[in-house]
């Protein structure tokens, strides 16, 4: 039954009660799958965005169904990971994009600059793949 969660299974039609029900599940990968699937209602996408685990906040950003306000809150994230996606995120406002471009930590900086640089793309050592997302996220 969690596996209905995974990244494997998100091309399916996970019911909403089945990703309602995993939302709250234990186990922080199965919430993550939860986060990663389209399937699932904003209003569970919402509640995992104050989930303990930075992975699985980080697992909404490029989620469709996330709302832009979740950007906004996340670029204020207490964890550096998840402000790097927001910044690294092709579809982020300015607004968030703003605040990011001065982050006390560098990479997050950088991930700002990076999101719309060739070189940043062809040169940046992995940046996507640290971030575990193809290129153009």
């Amino acid at each position: 039954m969690k596996l209905c969660a995974t990244k494997s299974y998100n091309e399916n039609n996970t019911p909403v009660s089945v990703l309602q029900k995993l939302g709250e599940d234990k186990d922080s990968y199965v919430r993550l799958g939860v986060a990663e699937n389209n399937n699932t209602p904003v209003s569970v996408l919402q509640k995992l965005a104050g989930d303990e685990i930075f992975l699985v906040r980080q697992s909404l950003i490029p989620n469709k169904k996330s709302p832009l306000s979740l950007l906004e809150k996340f670029a204020e994230d207490e964890d550096q990971y998840v402000r790097k996606v927001v910044a690294f995120y092709k579809e982020t406002p300015v607004s968030p994009l703003e605040k990011l471009v001065e982050d006390e930590n560098e990479w997050v900086r950088v991930s700002v600059d990076c999101r719309d640089n060739t070189y940043c793309d062809d040169n940046a050592n992995g940046l996507q793949s640290f971030f575990g997302f193809e290129k153009g996220l």
